[in-house]
């Protein structure tokens, strides 16, 4: 049976955190075997039960944090930034993500190895 993760990004805590009680933990459920993570791109979103929930981790986020983790996904953060700008120009405002503004930064994993991420 595969163990698979949340990573809300409401608190700026979802990629990593502490300890496995944080539910918001996405490097810590890769550690515990989690085979799959939910994302949105540009991490737009929300929740109907937490109001003011801003909305997932953004996919490129996680993408890239993954990647500066070593852990292949075989998915490009880079690839993905373009479809995100093409995202928040089509609702007509910013989206929380912020690899697609920033950019990969040092040199990724990706960059060196020629691949995806």
């Amino acid at each position: 049976m595969g163990l698979d993760g949340m990573a809300g990004g409401t608190a700026g805590v979802a990629a990593a955190s502490v300890n496995w009680d944080d539910d918001d933990n996405a490097i810590t459920a890769v550690e515990r075997g989690a085979a799959a993570l939910d994302a949105s791109a540009g991490g737009i979103g929300g929740c109907p039960f937490a109001p003011a929930a801003t909305g997932n981790i953004a996919t490129e986020d996680l993408l890239y944090l993954l990647d500066r983790s070593a852990v292949r996904t075989g998915v490009s953060a880079t690839a993905l930034a373009p479809a995100t700008d093409l995202l928040a120009s089509t609702i007509g405002k910013p989206v929380p993500g912020l690899f697609a503004k920033a950019g990969p930064f040092p040199p990724s994993v990706e960059a060196s190895s020629g691949g995806g991420v």
